[in-house]
């Protein structure tokens, strides 16, 4: 019986402190969260799937922003880095290239026709190594 009581008793300790060191997940708040900053875009990316309009030739690509209002533009093909300059706060536009974006609250479009998809990334910051093992698994030709 003594045995039991002090099974009982260690059972009782071991989940009052397992469930004491538990910690809740804290959920961020709209307003805590990094909103983008056209001004200061090191750390996000533009996605873009290329494609013909009849849906043929796909080519997916990522563009880094990089510091000096650079962009770098990753495809299957290589990379190369684009200027670009800043216009009405919150357009894109690529010196040498006719292609804009419009970024507003956390939404990038584009009125380039081949462009099929876009979307607006942030980079995790603790594992930016992750990016670019998912920037080769994007861009391997299929």
């Amino acid at each position: 019986m003594k045995y039991l009581i002090k099974t009982m008793a260690m059972a009782s300790v071991i989940l009052l402190i397992t469930f004491a060191s538990c910690k809740k997940n804290e959920v961020r708040k709209e307003e805590e969260k990094p909103k983008f900053d056209i001004n200061n875009p090191i750390g996000y990316f533009i996605y873009l799937k290329l494609a013909n309009e009849d849906g043929t030739w796909i080519i997916p690509t990522l563009m880094e922003f990089r510091p000096g209002k650079r962009l770098l533009h990753h495809t299957a093909m290589g990379s190369q880095i684009y200027p670009y300059e800043v216009i009405d706060e919150h357009i894109i536009s690529l010196v040498g290239l006719n292609y804009r974006f419009a970024i507003e609250e956390g939404k990038v479009t584009t009125e380039v026709a081949r462009f099929k998809e876009v979307a607006l990334l942030k980079a995790e910051e603790t594992n930016l190594a992750g990016w670019k093992n998912l920037c080769r698994l994007l861009l391997q030709p299929r």
